[in-house]
């Protein structure tokens, strides 16, 4: 029976395999397949938020949005809810619907608790720790830095908007006016609750090349365009809508923002400031990827909070999402977020370069219940090409913008763009053109532009009068100072500049000028011509041309008392070149008249005085040489600006030949003639991570020549209550002179390494500091007989004024330490002088304070 039913079995079950297949093909064909689509984005901004995390609530599978923030979930079996979660951002649950597909378009609101520490022990390092270690290890291979050569396209787009308006704002005549004119148009009538005004949009399409050894960089602008309110279209708004933040390397240890430096979670040492922690493997694109989440240890500390992505195989960053919120020492901001996202290129695929990166900044209110700023970098990079680089010359300008830059239509940027604007964008152009029709938005645009642009009032497109900051001083001298300065601006020309001021004293009744014009031919290289004429009172022991950019110290020298007052015609040619990138050149002829009110005592001082005072003159010719490496060029001889994260030394040599004649010392048998003055200075910054950063500087002169006090170099001293950093703060004016000297100054910064970790200071956002400075010089004694015969001439005015004499074998001195930030626009420093205190007039300690604004 058995033999028979087991034949009979096999052929009904061959014949039902068949049968079978085909019913459980149809079954699993058709279980369901659910579509879900959408976009995750900021609930205030609208931007999209990359690398989200999007999950059926209870279920195991998920996905993450891609840089943008769009997603797309294929499931089988749906939930009731979508939950999304994202770094920084309160979680969402949106309900899901039983249907095949569905779109489900989320928004994101920043979370307003700050996240308390929370200290975890494990038994054991976290596996992420020896992930980053083997990142360390890969560094080199996977650093895009350490390519020989590349180049490729820039799309670089920034937009600035002002939102997250107060009631009490908008009850401003202002906002009203903004939002009256902003009703009149349709689309925008049901979203005036939560409106947002864009004041600046632009776009650059940019050429980027690097060469490594030696490093230089070249960017050339192809085409650009920009809108604004009240902001000037510049060549420097074109070069910071270019790439400016092309560069942004989280290989290396520190990343630059507006002057501030944010430790990388990708440094070396980082794990003394960062805590890893291993969250999972995932997908991302065609590479598995480990997911690893990296917070600060310290909050207050400047440093990233986010996400790494990391190849399993190359231990290359493939993604990251590194954010600073308001709980880290920085000023104006409530949020930085970068997003980066990598990928592989070269003949090898062994490195990595950031197709696309993303930067916002959420700038906090400047005043309470006011309104808030957003700014947004965009940057596509495509086409890279590699180990190609071209000659040394080519980067003589490491900066060109093509003549035919703004040249460009609606449709060549609807073509041309790598990235489409939103909706939001395409209306903010229009926006633009309708919020610059309100007559009180122009008002308000004429107050900003008034102290941004340092007190000075535009008249026209091409002329600004000012600075208002400066229109008035008083002094022993000329009594009542009143003072009117003009400037050209770009819309008067981008070749020439021109800006002078004229000053009147009510007593001395004497007009002061000055008038300088610039030609600037070339930007790449750039090349200036200009010629300056001027006639004003100065001072010995504090020249202007010594005081630099530091207008309060430069208004506060104006009052008080002037001892050793001179005034002096000047006239001067210059010619700047660079010649390369890092270098660059000046040639100087120069003509000065000195006057020195120490012929006669001051009370007595007249106009017809002064018209019958024999001057000395001093024609001379200087050559000055700088290396600045990774230069930003400026048009601005005076500001050096570097690239974000770069502190290569700053190297300066200058030689000046001339000739002086005094006819009043020759009389008394000092001999005066040819002289030579050679002057170097070296500069650095140094980083010590955690514990802050050093600036300092070595300067030297040396001059073997007999000179009048009025060519000598004096020593800038400081009288006056505010904090200058290129002074000696307790050195009185002219009390020391020298013919040959070599100074050290510094100046670090702890940031927030003492006040982050000091309950209750931590929350004031104060930042701590030391100063220092040394001063080694002498006189020849022929130059100090010269000095002493100098004011012989004038016994009567001896009295008032102190006498330069030599420092001598003993170094001067001071040390000093200080609060920054205090109120997030005050900086004050308690300053000690050590040395030279037996002099009449000397103190041993002062307090001194300064604006300083910063991030």
């Amino acid at each position: 029976m058995f033999a028979f039913i087991v034949p009979v079995a096999k052929r009904m079950l061959f014949r039902l395999l068949p049968l079978a297949f085909l019913l459980t093909v149809h079954n699993i064909s058709a279980q369901p397949i659910y579509s879900i689509t959408g976009k995750v984005t900021d609930a205030q901004t609208g931007e999209g938020i990359p690398f989200a995390s999007i999950a059926l609530k209870g279920k195991s599978v998920g996905t993450q949005s891609d840089f943008d923030g769009n997603y797309k979930l294929t499931v089988q079996t749906l939930a009731d809810s979508l939950v999304t979660s994202s770094i920084g951002y309160i979680t969402s649950r949106k309900p899901v619907s039983i249907v095949a597909q569905q779109t489900i378009n989320i928004q994101l609101s920043a979370s307003a608790q700050q996240l308390k520490e929370v200290i975890v022990r494990t038994r054991g390092q976290d596996p992420a720790y020896r992930i980053m270690r083997k990142v360390d290890e890969h560094r080199s291979k996977n650093n895009f830095a350490e390519i020989n050569a590349y180049e490729c396209e820039a799309y670089n787009r920034i937009s600035i908007s002002v939102q997250n308006l107060s009631e009490k704002f908008k009850q401003k005549r202002i906002i009203r006016d903004i939002y009256q004119k902003l009703a009149q148009i349709e689309s925008l009538r049901d979203k005036n609750a939560n409106l947002v005004i864009p004041i600046y949009l632009s776009e650059a399409i940019s050429t980027i090349y690097f060469k490594k050894n030696p490093m230089r960089m070249k960017e050339i602008v192809q085409k650009s365009y920009s809108k604004g309110l009240g902001i000037a279209d510049n060549d420097f708004i074109t070069q910071l809508t270019a790439s400016g933040y092309n560069t942004i390397n989280f290989y290396q240890n520190w990343i630059g923002l507006f002057r501030k430096e944010f430790m990388s979670p990708l440094a070396k040492g980082g794990t003394g400031v960062y805590t890893y922690f291993l969250r999972d493997t995932t997908q991302v694109g065609l590479h598995t990827c480990f997911r690893i989440d990296f917070d600060p240890k310290n909050t207050r500390d400047l440093a990233f909070r986010g996400t790494l992505w990391i190849d399993t195989t190359s231990y290359a960053l493939v993604q990251i999402d590194a954010n600073i919120d308001k709980t880290a020492n920085i000023n104006f901001i409530d949020k930085i977020q970068i997003q980066q996202e990598y990928e592989q290129l070269g003949e090898k695929e062994d490195t990595w370069m950031p197709e696309k990166t993303r930067l916002v900044i959420d700038a906090s209110e400047l005043f309470d219940k006011s309104t808030g700023v957003v700014i947004g970098l965009a940057i596509n990079l495509k086409d890279v090409i590699v180990n190609k680089p071209k000659e040394l010359a080519f980067f003589d300008a490491p900066v060109e913008i093509r003549a035919d830059s703004k040249e460009a239509d609606d449709a060549f940027w609807t073509q041309q763009r790598q990235e489409k604007l939103t909706k939001d964008e395409q209306l903010s152009l229009a926006l633009i053109d309708t919020v610059s029709q309100v007559p009180s938005f122009r008002r308000l645009s004429k107050a900003v532009n008034f102290f941004v642009n340092g007190g000075y009032v535009r008249l026209t497109k091409a002329v600004e009068l000012g600075s208002a900051f400066f229109s008035y001083a008083r002094n022993n001298i000329e009594q009542n100072r009143f003072w009117l300065g003009m400037r050209t601006s770009p819309g008067f020309s981008k070749k020439w500049q021109i800006n002078g001021y004229l000053a009147y004293g009510t007593r001395d009744k004497i007009l002061k000028r000055d008038l300088e014009i610039t030609y600037v031919p070339s930007t790449a290289p750039l090349t200036r011509f200009g010629l300056k004429a001027n006639l004003d009172i100065d001072q010995i022991g504090i020249r202007q041309e010594d005081i630099g950019d530091n207008a309060l110290f430069r208004l506060a020298s104006r009052f008080g008392r002037s001892n050793g007052a001179f005034y002096q015609r000047d006239y001067q040619v210059f010619f700047q070149k660079d010649f390369s990138q890092n270098i660059t050149t000046t040639l100087t002829l120069r003509h000065r008249a000195f006057y020195p009110l120490d012929y006669f005592y001051p009370e007595e001082f007249s106009k017809e005085r002064f018209s019958i005072v024999t001057p000395f003159n001093a024609p001379e010719a200087s050559f000055a040489l700088r290396y600045i490496p990774n230069r930003i060029p400026s048009r601005n001889p005076n500001r050096i600006r570097t690239r974000a994260g770069k502190s290569a030394p700053v190297i300066g040599l200058k030689y000046t030949f001339g000739h002086v004649s005094d006819t009043l010392l020759a009389s008394v048998g000092s001999q005066l003639g040819n002289y030579h003055i050679v002057k170097v200075d070296f500069s650095h910054m140094l980083r010590f991570g955690l514990f802050g950063k050093t600036d300092y500087t070595i300067e030297g002169l040396y001059t073997p020549s007999l000179l009048p006090i009025n060519l000598l170099n004096v020593h800038l001293g400081n009288e006056t209550f505010v904090y200058a950093k290129n002074a000696f703060n307790l050195m009185n004016y002219s009390e020391f002179a020298s013919d040959r000297y070599l100074s050290l100054s510094f100046h670090h910064s702890f940031e927030g390494l003492v006040t982050n970790r000091i309950p209750l200071l931590n929350r004031w956002g104060l930042r701590t500091f030391a100063v220092g400075k040394l001063l080694y010089g002498s006189l020849r004694v022929d130059n100090e007989e010269l000095v002493s015969k100098y004011f012989e001439s004038s016994p009567e005015y001896l009295p008032q004024l102190y006498l330069p004499k030599s420092i001598g074998p003993t170094p001067y001195v001071e040390l000093g330490y200080g609060i920054d930030n205090i109120f997030r626009f005050l900086r004050v420093a308690a300053v000690h002088r050590l040395t030279h205190l037996n002099a009449p007039g000397t103190r041993s300690f002062g307090i001194r304070a300064a604006i300083h604004v910063s991030l």
